[in-house]
């Protein structure tokens, strides 16, 4: 074979893998003139879909107590705080980063929520389209995900958390790895698509699923060829982390940025339930969720038009279900990966059973919107004033802010919680007086989502009860909220049984007041004390 022959077979499974991505990719846009969205069209109805379908909580002060957390995180770095270090959670940097982006224009959390409908769903719809072409598919697959995103519990899908806010990097490292206008040049796209999922990571580690997914889709489709690019995807996603460390490092917080990270969530996912209260919260969160994505799933498997492509997001799937699985926890919004997947694969189907429309396709949308309405309907009485089923939405927030706002005390205080309940921050308004603003398992060995009952004494750090009280001398909170009374997330340590702080708090503190259970301390040099 002369090298002219040689050079021109190198190239021919790259001509062939375009042609036949942009062949795709032109079928889609030969469908029904009526279906000839424009990206900015397209977008406009994402964001008019992403509006409708999350209204229902728009205005609620905090939807999951993990909003609240992300507020406090946000505040602190606004206030010129240091991440890890005046405040301190198990969550990775850019949550707080894109918190504090919104909360800079308004101070609440509602502005994070609207700017999320409006701004980043959309954007991630546009980037599930976009895997599809932008075509009639893709129009159905936003759409998809949006509205199925919004069919079950409110308290987890509708909450702006990392999972929600992964998924935007995760989308399009998707769409540049395998959208249909793939292009010679692989080995660059997947290093792309590593930083995306890099970046993903960073707001959560479950994103780390994409990584394998991509991997093995690369495997498949291009054989032993196929390295290159994986230590390319690989290398790109490495890339983000690295910066992320350098950026702690160079603040000579290197050391707080892993623990919490890496160390400490390590611990968190090794501290499984046993079976019976796993199997008690598969039953109440996991089986309710797959009842309800069913409608995908089984569109899926009638349509089943993508090709090879069916590899990366069957991994997607089985990855997310996995990481969904680990601690046997099964909170809602781990499954919340599981929407694009399933969207994209169930797309082609409806699309084409919707027009023109066929019985199977009037019945799955007739009953996704009965889905979507029960929900809506649902977490519209969840979430009515004055209806208290979720320990967010109890009154006690309110009440204890509204007395501490009658108190001379309040110009210039800061508040320390003890308790599992940073809503309280939240409502008040005052800073934090300690890095800790979830009394957890490294200070009184408790596990969240577990009994009330249950305490894990050999997750207690004698390090961390250190921190705790440094910060408490240094800053000299002018409040301290005793919660164990108030049954908050089923949180009870009273704070006589941990004699270091209860030493502390009898030194410099008197009880002011007891609203809802919650007991109000006020420091004594205080002139209204």
């Amino acid at each position: 074979m002369t090298g002219s022959q040689e050079r021109s077979a190198s190239v021919q499974p790259s001509a062939v893998d375009a042609l036949d991505g942009y062949a795709e990719f032109l079928a889609s846009r030969r469908s029904r003139p009526g279906w000839r969205w424009s990206r900015g069209r397209q977008f406009g109805l994402f964001v008019l879909v992403a509006v409708l379908t999350r209204l229902v909580v728009m205005g609620v002060t905090v939807v999951d107590t993990d909003e609240a957390s992300y507020f406090v995180g946000a505040t602190d770095l606004l206030r010129g705080g240091s991440l890890y270090v005046t405040y301190a959670d198990h969550k990775p940097p850019l949550v707080y980063l894109y918190y504090a982006a919104w909360l800079a224009i308004h101070q609440s959390i509602p502005m994070v929520r609207l700017a999320t409908a409006v701004l980043w769903l959309p954007l991630t719809a546009l980037g599930v389209s976009a895997f599809l072409g932008f075509g009639r598919r893709g129009v159905v697959a936003g759409v998809l995900w949006l509205a199925y995103g919004a069919a079950f519990l409110a308290h987890d899908m509708l909450a702006v958390n990392c999972e929600v806010l992964m998924m935007l990097p995760v989308t399009w490292a998707l769409v540049v790895a395998r959208g249909p206008t793939a292009m010679p040049g692989r080995v660059g796209r997947l290093f792309i698509a590593g930083l995306l999922a890099g970046l993903a990571v960073l707001f959560k580690y479950q994103a780390i699923a994409i990584v394998p997914a991509l991997a093995l889709d690369a495997w498949v489709s291009r054989g032993r060829a196929a390295t290159t690019g994986v230590v390319a995807l690989v290398a790109g996603t490495g890339l983000p982390l690295i910066v992320a460390f350098a950026a702690f490092d160079a603040f000579g917080t290197a050391d707080q940025f892993l623990y919490w990270n890496l160390e400490h969530n390590l611990t968190y996912a090794q501290n499984a339930f046993a079976w019976a209260p796993a199997a008690g919260r598969a039953g109440r969160y996991a089986v309710p969720f797959l009842v309800t994505v069913s409608p995908l799933a089984w569109a899926w498997w009638r349509g089943r038009q993508l090709g090879d492509r069916h590899v990366v997001l069957l991994a997607l799937t089985a990855g997310g279900l996995l990481l969904a699985a680990m601690g046997w926890r099964f909170y809602p919004h781990y499954f919340i990966p599981l929407y694009v997947p399933l969207a994209i694969g169930a797309a082609p189907w409806v699309a084409s059973s919707l027009n023109p429309l066929s019985r199977p396709g009037r019945r799955f949308a007739i009953g996704t919107a009965i889905l979507l309405m029960a929900f809506t309907l649902a977490n519209a009485i969840l979430y009515w004033p004055g209806v208290s089923v979720y320990a967010e939405r109890r009154p006690v927030y309110d009440r204890v802010a509204q007395r501490l706002r009658r108190d001379d005390c309040l110009a210039g205080a800061s508040l320390f919680v003890w308790g599992y309940a940073p809503n309280f921050y939240v409502t008040t308004g005052l800073p934090q007086a300690t890095r800790f603003v979830f009394i957890d398992n490294t200070l009184v060995g408790h596990v969240s989502a577990g009994a009330a009952s249950v305490q894990d004494k050999s997750l207690i750090r004698p390090d961390h009860w250190d921190l705790l009280m440094n910060d408490l001398e240094r800053n000299r909170p002018a409040y301290v909220l005793d919660a164990s009374g108030a049954n908050l997330f089923r949180w009870r340590f009273p704070l006589e049984h941990f004699q270091r702080l209860s030493d502390w708090l009898r030194r410099g503190y008197q009880q002011m007041d007891v609203v809802d259970g919650v007991r109000i301390f006020r420091r004594r040099a205080c002139p209204a004390a």
